[in-house]
């Protein structure tokens, strides 16, 4: 390796940027919490293997989609090469994820605690009609990649993320968030990404992921036989319908994020 690839000064992008923290790190690379040198603003920095032709393939892949803008989706700011990998830059949410704020809502009456749902279910499928849009499946859908802006706004992230989706566990504990048909080993479709967001909301709403069983196993068998937990007498008759319309079993029957937008 060149003294010059080891030279930040040699590549000004790379330069532009201060490391604060490592988030993550694994054989798909490094996520990185980073400070811009002039404003003092945090973004995240996905540093991705760029030497193998199929790395490459997989990284560009990933930038092409990324680069899509929306005020729902997690800001795409800039990708560069810098010794063997590629960085890629992106808006960092200070409020993190929404399982924090999932947790925070089962504290709140119930009649605020709907009106604040009915905006997470607009807001998520809004962030999924533009992927959609495009033609993007998100594919893993759940609190963890669904993040809050510094003006506590939905912003979907961890699209397009082929290196770090492909080594992410699909459920989180007892909890998950994939269709049946992903444990079908059927195609996954636009429809799948609308289960996974009906039950991040049902999840809001009742406090508990509406599959979740005493072992993931049980919870696996909750989701392909259409098994949910009782839903409370305090959401409504078309809150119920619409909710339980996404979540049906057959991805077939559930709505596009259009129609239920």
């Amino acid at each position: 390796m060149s003294r010059q690839e080891d030279d930040p000064q040699a590549h000004p992008s790379y330069n532009n940027y201060e490391e604060v923290k490592e988030l993550s790190k694994g054989a798909w690379g490094r996520l990185i919490l980073v400070q811009y040198q002039k404003t003092k603003k945090f973004f995240k920095m996905l540093r991705l293997p760029y030497l193998s032709i199929a790395n490459k393939k997989l990284a560009d892949d990933d930038v092409a989609i990324l680069k899509f803008k929306s005020k729902y989706l997690v800001a795409f700011i800039e990708a560069f090469q810098y010794q063997n990998d590629l960085c890629i830059i992106t808006e960092h949410c200070p409020y993190g994820n929404i399982r924090e704020f999932i947790e925070e809502l089962k504290l709140v009456p119930d009649k605020e605690r709907k009106t604040q749902v009915y905006e997470i279910l607009f807001q998520i499928l809004s962030g999924v009609l533009d992927l959609h849009s495009q033609g993007i499946l998100h594919e893993d859908l759940k609190p963890e990649n669904v993040f809050l802006d510094i003006n506590g706004n939905i912003k979907i992230g961890n699209y397009g993320i082929n290196f770090v989706l492909s080594l992410e566990s699909k459920a989180v504990g007892k909890k998950s968030y994939q269709p049946p048909e992903a444990y079908k080993k059927e195609k996954y479709t636009f429809a799948s990404d609308i289960f996974s967001a009906g039950v991040i909301v049902l999840e809001s709403l009742i406090g508990k992921n509406p599959f979740e069983g005493a072992t993931i196993e049980e919870t696996v068998n909750n989701i392909i036989n259409g098994t949910i937990q009782p839903l409370p007498d305090y959401i409504s008759s078309n809150l119920r319908d619409t909710l339980l319309s996404m979540l049906n079993k057959d991805p077939s029957k559930r709505p596009t994020a259009k129609e239920l937008l």
